[in-house]
């Protein structure tokens, strides 16, 4: 070494990646290249798995760069069980890092070594490769990979490996919007999962009805379908990834079960599930703990605490940014459009609702499309601009509907009928009130036994009150029976906070409640042009800005 320092070919560094270690380096590539072509393959091979061994001995708790190093050490010198281990290892810590990019080199890597014998564990590295392609937005050799876990699962003949290419695409639909097709593909592999005890497989497609169920306001069957997938998501949790083990299902459908909350308007009892979830959550979950962010930021702002829930947004916004996918990005960035709106806050609305259709449009994410364009319809309604409302609107109902979401569908409709009652549309708004006042009773597993067929589940508190005041302002008989059940629901959620200056906080904060209350006192038809407009999205915020 001394030898080749003095005849400048290497170079000692003055500080080393390993403690106790001298470091030398090539001046250049070129020389490296020029020296490494004279050693004969033999010595190669001996020099590569010394080196390896070497790494191996020292690189435990390191970093992905060196773990790939001594992978790339072991694949050189023959030994690929060796270099599959490693590589293996180098992707499990470029995920964790949401280093996606960096993850597919790595799973490249190993998908080419001899050793990988075991079909299972094909498969996981298949189905992370599908995944990290879909999350740079490569969706077209994300869907090539997809083609190529059925043509597996085939060639295998295997049960096991057909669920999981199934509960692939089912995801993929569900992101692209076509419910009826996710909910197909669920009970599929559902049926192909259980009996071949493909645990991961069976815990997707639980996971993916309890989700659909959801949207449909069917609680009893969302939770039952959760609590099936859990037991599923603890037997796959204890397996090792390559065996098919995996252990976000049983996060995921923690996250659904705080959804549910979420969805019946239990906003304090969805908040305290959202910290013990948190509270148990690794710290290396960090996709779960966003998602989990962006629960109570929900919470928060449904309550009228919206302080914390624009702080909440905030944090989400920047940890996301650290992440590579623009999926949950986009979520972030609908969140926030949603609190901008019901702060009044015009400017950070339209910034993040344009943004949210960005990232959303980069991996063909419907729901973050519809939620952006339905925000960014709320921003146009705001300066006045009902042609640019009308064409958002009508994009965002249509998005809902496909995805099986009739609150934000009738939610977007009511906003529209706002939109012809201001424009002198009396008798079509009041048509389109009556009508949508029947869609909205739909099926709700949660109504009272004293009378719920007034109760208009599907409809949120924003939508009633357009409604209340539509039919109000042709003074039709139905607006009492609307007003008495906006004022039942104010209720509700009143006895929910825990003190007097919570219940001022709301009423102060959430417009559709303030106005609610302010008709309990007056008595009086509501027939002015205040502009209830809110965001849903997937249920995610509910708001108000006020136009003259």
């Amino acid at each position: 070494m001394p030898a080749l320092e003095g005849r400048s070919l290497i170079a000692a560094r003055s500080t080393s990646a390993f403690a106790d270690t001298a470091e030398h380096a090539f001046h250049h590539q070129l020389l490296h290249d020029v020296t490494y072509d004279t050693v004969l393959r033999a010595a190669r091979l001996d020099g590569h798995a010394r080196a390896a061994r070497w790494l191996a001995g020292r690189v435990a708790d390191r970093g992905s760069e060196f773990l790939g190093i001594t992978a790339a050490h072991f694949e050189r010198a023959g030994e690929s069980a060796q270099a599959l281990d490693y590589y293996d290892r180098a992707r499990e810590d470029a995920g964790n890092r949401f280093a996606y990019a960096a993850a597919l080199t790595y799973i490249e890597c190993a998908l080419r070594q001899p050793a990988l014998t075991a079909p299972m564990w094909r498969c996981q590295l298949l189905t992370d490769k599908q995944v990290y392609l879909q999350n740079l937005g490569r969706l077209d050799e994300s869907a090539q990979v997809m083609e190529a876990m059925a043509a597996f699962g085939e060639e295998c003949n295997s049960d096991a490996l057909r669920a999981e290419a199934i509960t692939t695409r089912m995801l993929w639909a569900d992101r692209e919007g076509r419910a009826a097709e996710a909910e197909a593909l669920a009970h599929r592999a559902i049926a192909l999962a259980e009996p071949a005890r493909a645990s991961g497989a069976a815990a997707a497609a639980h996971a993916e009805l309890a989700y659909l169920a959801m949207q449909r306001r069917e609680f009893q069957s969302a939770l039952e379908h959760t609590t099936i997938g859990l037991r599923w998501a603890r037997e796959c949790a204890a397996l090792h990834y390559r065996d098919g083990g995996f252990q976000v299902y049983q996060y995921q459908l923690r996250i659904n079960s705080v959804e549910v909350l979420l969805r019946q308007e239990r906003w304090e009892e969805a908040r305290a599930a959202v910290s013990d979830a948190l509270s148990e959550l690794p710290l290396r979950r960090r996709q779960e703990q966003l998602c989990l962010l962006l629960q109570r930021a929900r919470a928060e702002s449904s309550v009228g605490d919206l302080h914390a829930a624009r702080a909440t947004c905030d944090e989400v916004g920047a940890r996301a940014d650290a992440l590579d996918t623009d999926l949950l990005r986009a979520d972030a960035a609908n969140a926030l459009a949603e609190v901008a709106a019901l702060q009044g806050d015009l400017a950070t609305l339209e910034r993040a609702a344009t943004e949210a259709e960005t990232l959303a449009r980069a991996v063909s994410y419907s729901l973050g499309l519809a939620m952006a364009w339905n925000n960014r319809g709320v921003a146009a309604a705001a300066r006045g601009d009902t042609a640019a409302a009308r064409a958002l609107w009508g994009d965002a109902q249509r998005q809902y509907e496909e995805q099986g979401m009739p609150t934000e569908a009738l939610f977007v409709r009511a906003e529209l009928a706002e939109l012809d009652r201001r424009e002198g549309c009396i008798e079509g708004a009041t048509a389109a009130a009556m009508s949508i006042l029947t869609a909205g009773r739909g099926v709700d597993e949660t109504a009272h036994a004293d009378g719920g067929a007034d109760r208009w589940p599907l409809l949120e508190p924003t939508t009633l009150l357009r409604w209340y005041s539509i039919l109000a302002a042709a003074r039709c008989a139905q607006a009492a029976r609307v007003q008495q059940e906006l004022q039942r629901r104010l209720e509700v959620q009143l006895a929910q906070l825990p003190d007097v200056a919570a219940r001022e906080r709301m009423l102060r904060a959430l417009p559709h409640w303030r106005e609610t209350a302010q008709l309990g006192e007056s008595r009086e038809p509501m027939t002015n042009d205040r502009s209830m407009l809110g965001g849903s999205g997937d249920g995610r915020l509910s708001g108000s800005l006020s136009s003259a």
